[in-house]
């Protein structure tokens, strides 16, 4: 997994929780990367995943509201990092889209080894889009918090439903987007 994944959730923290929190984190979990993590390594996502569920015990909110609050979280960053291939997005449904053909692409060229999520339209029309995450990860609540702070961004009122194709391990989950009608 990205460096800049566990560098983005490590701000979050600190911001959310205070350094305090971030520096237990480290003292409590076992990191095989010893938790020096920079944005262009790559690291095993079990640490990601150990982070998060330590500081779910530590600050007693479920492991899928942090998932996803960090999903929301990162939104902006993605807009920093990769203006150039998302300057063209004028709404919610082209920016998602954008993410598996251009963002997703362009990271697998440049770091070959990189599992990144996929995602699958099945289906898209003006004011409806069905978004398949797919990841053996199984963090499909980051993708959720990301969905509604792009619907934010964009200042869009759009309905999210989810459904876990894959039961309970969140490796496949169908989000279902509605677009409301502006006032």
């Amino acid at each position: 997994m990205q460096g800049i994944i566990f560098t983005e959730f490590l701000d979050l923290v600190d911001e959310a929780f205070g350094p305090e929190v971030t520096e237990a984190l480290f003292e409590q979990v076992e990191l095989p990367s010893g938790g020096a993590y920079t944005r262009v390594g790559n690291y095993d996502h079990e640490e990601i995943v150990a982070l998060v569920v330590a500081l779910s015990d530590r600050v007693n909110k479920p492991v899928a509201e942090l998932l996803y609050t960090y999903g929301y979280y990162l939104f902006p960053r993605l807009m920093e990092l990769y203006p150039q291939r998302l300057s063209h997005c004028d709404n919610s449904f082209d920016f998602l889209y954008a993410v598996e053909n251009e963002i997703h692409t362009h990271v697998k060229k440049i770091h070959v080894s990189a599992e990144v999520p996929t995602f699958e339209f099945p289906k898209r029309d003006e004011n409806h889009m069905e978004v398949i995450y797919n990841s053996k990860r199984g963090l499909a609540d980051v993708a959720h918090g990301l969905i509604a702070r792009c619907c934010d961004h964009f200042e869009e009122t759009i309905d999210i439903d989810l459904t876990d194709l894959s039961g309970q391990d969140k490796t496949r989950v169908c989000f279902r987007l509605t677009r409301q009608a502006s006032e």
